[in-house]
This record gives C-alpha cells, structure tokens and sequence, in this order.
C-alpha cells in the first residue's frame, strides 16, 4: 500500500484554513493527495513530496492574494455601511464620536505630560553613567536626613582617589550678580560656577564656542543665547567683554543655546569655579572643603562601573579620611533627580514620581469612561440593528465576519475620534501648557515616533471599546431576532450595568479627588506661617548697597507706609542657607545634629511679627564679632533639652563655644509645609545679607514701591530695582499642588462629561427595554410622577453601588497623598457624601429626558404589536 503524506496534508489542512472554509480545503487536499500517490510510484517518496511543497507554496500565495483582495472589498464594504449608519444616525454618531474624542484628547495631553516629566536629563550621553553627590547625616535625629548639597572639595577628590570616575564637577546656580556691557548693566538670576568638566559632563549644546575650551581661561564666561541677545543685539558675542560686580572682565568663550526644560540644573551665565572666592568671598574661602555643603558635585563613572560596589568604597574613602565623620555619600543618577528627590534637601522643589502615577492613572481611567461609554451606546442601539444582523446570518454570514465588522466599525470610530481628539488636544494645549507650566508640543521633533504612537492609540483604543459590542451584536439569534425577541438575558444586563457602576466609581473617585487635593492646597496657602506673608517686599541686595545698610535703612523708615524694614541672608521660602551642627554647653559629645542658619539683622522679628516664646531680641547694632549671640527657634530649643536654654554658652566650635543664646523665638515655617519645622539658629552677620524685606501698607503699594526703588537708586545709581512680593513666592512653593488641583479639575469635569454622555445611551436603552412594562402600568393607573421614581430608582442605585466602590479607593489613596505633608487638613466624612449627592444629581438630570418620555407615552404606541 502507498504510504500517505499526513504530516504534509496536516500542514495543509492548517495553512489553508486560514483563508478558506473547510469543504474547499477538503477538495484540494485530496487532489493533492492523489497526485501525490501518482508521483510516488513514478518518480519516488522525494520527488513528490518537493512537488507537494511546491504545490502548496503556490496554492497558498493564490489563497492569500485572493483572501486579501477578498477582505479590502469585504472592508470597504465594511467602511462604506459604517459611514452610512454614521450620516444616517448623526445624534447616536455625535455621542459616541464626542466621548471618545474627549476622552482620547485627555489622555494625550496627560502622556505628553508624563513623556515630559520622565524625560528629565535624558537627552544628555552619559546620563546613565552620571551621578550627583548625596550627603547623608548618619546620626541626625530629624527626618530627610539626605542633602543634594556637599563639600565643594568632593569632586576633585573623588576624581583623583578613583580611576571608575572619568569626568567630575562642582556646580552651583544660586546667585544674582550684576553684569554689565558698555553703560548696561542688569542683576542676572542663575549666575553659576563649574569646572571645566561641566560640558564633558552634561550636553549642553553650544551655538559658539568649544566646550573642551569654554571654562578652560580663568576669566572666560559662558552666556546663554537669551542673555547674548540681551546684552550684545546682533553683534557677535564671542571674545567680547562683560564686566561683574562692577569690577571682574570676563571674556566671552561661548554661548549656549537657552537651557531646555526638561533638566534640573537651571543656568544663565557659568563661569570657571575659582572665582567663587572673587565674587562670594564668605564662600568662596572654602571652595576645597569637604564639610561645606553648599554645592551640588557630578560624578561620570565609566561604563560598566556598579553603582553599589562604587557608593561602598566611597564610604571606605571618607572613613580613612575622618573616622569620626557625621555622614555617608552617595551617588544618586541624574535621571532619578527630578522624579526620585523626596526626602532629599535640595535647591528646588522637584515633581514626584508618585504625581506621574496618579496623573498616568487619571488617563486611563477617562480612556475607560470613554471606551465604557462606546460599549453602552453601542448595545443601546441593538433593537435597531437586530434585523440587519439576522438577515446578514440568514443569508450565511458567519459569527466571526459579523464580529470582524462590528470591530472594523469601532476602528473607523476610533480613528475618527483620534483626529478629532488631536484637534481638540490642539486647541487645548495652551491651557493645559499654563495649568502645568510647560512648553509641550504635540508634534515635537520626534513626530514619526508620535504619529506611530498615536496609530496604536487609535487602535487599541477601537480594539477595546469595540470587542464586547462585537461579541454581543454577533450572538444574536436569526430565530429571535425574526420573532422580535432580541432582549438581553439577565447576566447581559448586569455585565452592562456593572460597566456603568465602574465608570461612575471613576468619576465620583475623581470628584472626592479634586475636592481633597482643593482643601489642601487651600490650607497651605491660607495657613498661619508664624510671620506676617502679606505686603512684605524682598529686594536683592546688591552693588553698593551693601555698604550702606543703616543708611538704607533709615531712608527707607522715612516713608509713613513702610511699616518695617530687615535684611536677611535667606528668603523665607527657601529654607536655611546653610546647614550644620551647632554646640552648646552641656552637650553629649556623641550628639550629632544638624541645624539650619540663617543670618538675620536686630529688626528681623519685629518687621515680621515673629514672636519671642522667651529671652530677648538682638541688641539694635551690628555686633563687632559674628557668631557671638543667637537666637533659636522651638525646635532647636527641645533638641538642646534644657529647661531654660536662654543664657547657654553656645557656638559653632565643638571644645569652647563662645556664644550666648539671648532667646527662643516661636516655631515659623521657612520651608513648604511639605516638610516639618527643622531646628534653626538665628544670628547677625552682616556680610551675608543677601535681601531686604519691607513690610509696606496695603494703601498706595505702587507709589510706595516707586519710593523704595528711588531711595536705593539714590545710593547705587546702576542699581537695577526689582522686587518681588513675599506672599507671590509662597505661592510658588506649591505650584506642583496648585497644578495638580487645576488639572484634577478639569480632567474630572471632563470625565463626568463623558460619563453623562454614557448615560444618556443607557437610559436610551433602558427605558427602549421596559417600553412595553411602562405601557402596561400605564394602562393599569399608574402616573408620570410613579413611572420616573421607577427609573430614577434605578439610576440611584447604580450610583451608590458606585460609592461604595469609590470611597475605600479614594480614603486609601488620598491618605496616602496626604502623608507627603507634614502640615496637613483632614479628610472628612462630608467630602465623600458631597462627591456622591454631586455625581447623583449629575446622573439624575441627565437621564431626566428619556424617563419623562418614557413616562409619558402613550399606552397605545407602546402596545400597538400586541
């Protein structure tokens, strides 16, 4: 007997039933067979098995052309009935057009967002291997124990101890110095320091100049574009001279194309580190110490070099150095900075990567309520649709060709909602680049990434808002559909409806969201700081001024509405400017604690109306030695544990402190509210003024401030008066809350847009399902008034089952919010009932249509197929 071929007919059988039915595959089957059995006995077991191959190869190539020309018909076929459904229905079309194009254009903005945000300091080529130096205080007794700011000798050190380290730098940012050009002169915010490894370091791109020479000349000076278009107009600024402090010429190396938005180091002018000593002398003296943590260090290691193994023989190192050293040092990569920097002291406030989750999980929830909303309106309209479908079965169409066009309907839906919600996501980009305070674009250079991006957007987006509609329309039976009886079973209805309790616990998640990230945003702004925030004005302090404080002063107080004037070395919203241990008589010697100083003159608690909890104030002069009286705040009173600590020996020498403490003022907020009141040592050092406050009257502010910038023009004629107001950088502090709270208003409001919309297609549904049942109590006496309870009742119901899914999710997750607050408001049982009475009343009012013309049908219409 011939030996048959049945791994080759098997492969056959498989390969073919992928583009036709199973008749057809049994007919070419078995003539291949034959002709198979025909070529086994003439030419041998080889010959025609290398024919069957062939064979097979050109019998699918045919299959697959003739499959797909099949389907581009079939889908074109497909396409032209759904735009017909679409310009025929326009009212259902719109609805379900809207809700996916709100919903999508939401969830662009939000990834363009979340893009951003994970894009800090990526675009630079070492980013993975780069690293920015944490000091931890290994016996500090407070929380947030890390600080970006260490020793300025660290770099070098590191660099010179370590062969894994390729590049390192000292970097700092925080200064305003006045620059000057041919009779112009402005005080330049973000005047820097860095090595010249800053440019081997961090890609900076240069519009002139080279950056292996940019800092390399002891008195070059690198500008950003804005600043060379500021200062030089057309003229080339390269090689040109601008003069600081009045004093220093420095040469221009290089311009830099303006500094993007997506890094953490903010930067105007840099100029080589060693004249920190020329131009901040008080800090400038430590420029190589590895104690004076006030500069930021970057590290670059080589590849391959494991970040673990490395922080170990960093710690090693520093022990060798100083046995009895207070901290540890790690290496903390660049890319984590911005998203990874709670619980780290740093220059800035950076976002959290726990907001980018809760702003990534707000878009999927609305593409939900989108997608959710498409299924409801979808199988709302089944009655509609019914004979359509049993007649496509009755003439043969098969479940998997209905379920094939009821997805390709939903794709068209989608991709036409896609354009329409890139059209809105236009329109609202602007208000969303001011909400969140970016520059997003929503075809950035990287368009063909993002138009692939948004082509599998689009398609999932179908994919998933299409699927159960194709399942469910596809099902129905010829037999029922031709007898009328195409009502859903139970178990559909609770699958719909429980569609709609999700969808809703989203909103009302939402709403208890927003109505909680409001209460706490308006409970930092309006919280008692310990100070008196409104009408105080800050001006740098700069040229000459300096030298003329009591002068100023004095020329100041000459005004009736100047109610205080002081000087401070640090504004009240940006915490200490330095930080350390402190040292008083009595002191465990293993005590290691670390204290913020602020330098403050003898007017600082009056201006400000801080209260003295005991002790005195500073005498009314300026001391002729510093460091010699204090004054500390509560929190460093319970650290030093005394009853009476006014009158201590106290200082910043370890073995013989030579100061007094004259008083304890009452706790004051100088940081966010996000941390706690850290311990802080107030004392009068003039040389490191760097502000004056001026606490005005509410009456004639403009005029006023006119005086103030005449008085300091009198004493500095180049002075470039600017000032701000003391309440407006407070502000600032919580802008990331401030966002967060505007964003979460919209995005829920938009949501609860799109949820009604749902609605509107559910109560559609239902009351076209209980048609009949509402014609027959009508018939038996019941009222309008009983038919919309009837169906209001139901709407209520879905809405509280909503609650109860939406308030444990909402309690845990706000909580958990709640906790990145020291100073925090609390969550009230009220919050969660207003969410609920709120998203009920938005359900009722929108259904309000369809029951009251329900409820008031007539019988007869109802009834007439009876």
């Amino acid at each position: 007997m011939t030996k048959q071929p049945s791994g080759l007919s098997a492969l056959t059988r498989h390969l073919l039933g992928l583009f036709t039915d199973e008749d057809l595959v049994d007919s070419v089957v078995e003539d291949m067979e034959d002709r198979y059995v025909g070529n086994v006995e003439q030419k041998g077991y080889f010959y025609a098995q290398s024919i069957w191959i062939g064979k097979l190869i050109i019998v699918l190539t045919s299959f697959f052309i003739k499959s797909f020309f099949w389907r581009l018909f079939m889908f074109g076929n497909y396409l032209k009935i759904t735009l017909r459904n679409i310009k025929k229905h326009k009212g259902y079309s719109f609805l379900n057009i809207s809700g996916l194009a709100v919903g999508m254009a939401c969830a662009i903005l939000i990834l363009l967002w979340v893009q951003d945000e994970l894009s800090y300091d990526r675009f630079h080529p070492y980013y993975k291997n780069t690293y920015r130096t944490l000091i931890e205080l290994i016996k500090d007794l407070q929380p947030e124990t890390y600080s970006s700011h260490t020793g300025p000798g660290i770099a070098s050190q590191l660099k010179q101890e370590f062969p894994e380290i390729v590049y390192a730098t000292r970097f700092s940012s925080r200064f305003e110095k006045n620059v000057s050009y041919n009779q112009r002169a402005f005080n330049e915010e973000g005047f820097g320091f860095a090595d010249p490894d800053f440019f081997n370091i961090f890609a900076f791109p240069l519009l002139q100049g080279q950056k292996e020479t940019a800092l390399s000349n002891p008195f070059s000076i690198v500008i950003t574009e804005d600043l060379a278009k500021k200062f030089f107009g057309s003229e080339d600024p390269m090689g040109k001279t601008l003069r600081l402090e009045g004093q220093f010429d420095f040469l221009v190396t290089g311009v830099l194309k303006n500094i993007p938005s997506n890094t953490h180091l903010r930067f105007n002018i840099l100029v080589p580190f060693q004249h920190t000593q020329d131009l901040i002398p008080e800090y400038g003296k430590n420029a190589e110490s590895l104690h004076f943590h006030f500069y930021r260090n970057y590290v670059t290691l080589r590849e391959g070099t494991s970040l673990d193994q490395m922080n170990e023989k960093i710690r090693e190192f520093l022990k060798r150095g100083d046995s009895g050293s207070p901290y540890n040092l790690w290496l903390q990569p660049i890319e984590k900075i911005h998203l990874h920097s709670r619980g780290i002291r740093d220059v800035e406030s950076r976002s959290d990567i726990r907001t980018v989750s809760i702003m990534s999980a707000i878009a999927v929830f609305i593409l939900i309520i989108a997608c959710v909303n498409f299924m409801n309106l979808t199988t709302a309209r089944s009655e509609r649709r019914a004979r359509e479908i049993g007649l496509r079965k009755v003439v043969g169409a098969k479940k998997m060709e209905l379920m094939g066009q009821f997805l390709g309907e939903s794709l068209v839906f989608s991709f036409i909602a896609l354009f329409v919600a890139l059209g809105l996501a236009l329109l609202l980009m602007p208000i969303f680049n001011n909400i969140t305070h970016k520059q997003l674009s929503l075809f950035p250079s990287g368009t063909l990434i993002l138009m692939g991006e948004l082509l599998l957007f689009g398609l999932a987006t179908g994919f998933v808002s299409g699927s159960y509609p194709a399942l469910f329309l596809s099902s129905l039976h010829p037999v029922n559909i031709m007898r009328g009886t195409t009502k859903p079973g139970k178990g559909k209805m609770i699958f719909r409806r429980t569609l709609v309790v999700l969808q809703f616990a989203i909103s009302i998640f939402l709403i208890i969201s927003t109505f909680i990230v409001s209460k706490q945003f308006y409970f930092m702004r309006d919280k008692d700081l310990g100070y008196t925030k409104e009408n105080v004005v800050y001006i740098g302090l700069k040229g000459s001024l300096g030298q003329h404080l009591d002068v100023v002063r004095s020329e100041m107080q000459k005004n009736p509405n100047v109610l205080g004037v002081t000087l401070t070395s640090s504004l009240l919203t940006r915490g200490a400017r330095a930080t350390g241990d402190f040292h008083w008589e009595g002191k465990d010697p293993e005590q290691e604690n670390r204290f913020g100083f602020v330098s403050v003159d003898y007017d600082f608690i009056k201006a400000l109306n801080i209260s003295l909890a005991g002790g005195r104030n500073f005498p009314e002069k300026f001391p002729e030695q510093p460091f010699r009286e204090f004054l500390i705040n509560e929190t460093a009173a319970k650290i030093i544990n005394t009853e009476l600590p006014v009158g201590k020996r106290a200082g910043f020498s370890r073995d013989n402190p030579e100061g007094t403490i004259l008083g304890v003022v009452k706790d004051y907020h100088f940081m966010s509210l996000q941390n706690p009141i850290r311990p802080l040592i107030l004392y009068v050092f003039p040389s490191q003024f760097q502000y004056i406050l001026v606490r005005i009257g509410p009456q004639n502010v403009f005029q006023t401030l006119r005086f103030l910038e005449s008085v300091c023009q009198q004493i500095e004629p180049s002075f470039q008066f600017e000032c701000q107001f003391l309440d407006d950088a407070l502000q600032s502090l919580y802008r990331s809350e401030g966002e967060m709270r505007q964003a979460f208003g919209s995005f829920t409001s938009l949501a609860i847009l799109i949820s009604c919309l749902g609605l509107v297609g559910l109560a559609s549904y239902m009351v076209e399902m209980r048609r009949k049942e509402i014609g027959i109590r009508k018939v038996l006496g019941a009222k309008a008034v009983g038919l919309l309870n009837l169906i209001f009742r139901e709407f209520a119901l879905l809405v509280v089952f909503s609650s109860l899914l939406a308030w444990p999710a909402a309690y845990l997750a706000m909580n958990k919010w709640l906790q990145n607050f020291a100073f925090r408001t609390n969550v009230n049982l009220w919050t969660f009932l207003l969410a609920t009475s709120a998203a009920l009343i938005i359900a009722l009012f929108t259904v309000s249509y369809h029951a009251r013309r329900a409820a008031v049908v007539d019988p007869v219409a109802a009834l007439k197929h009876e």
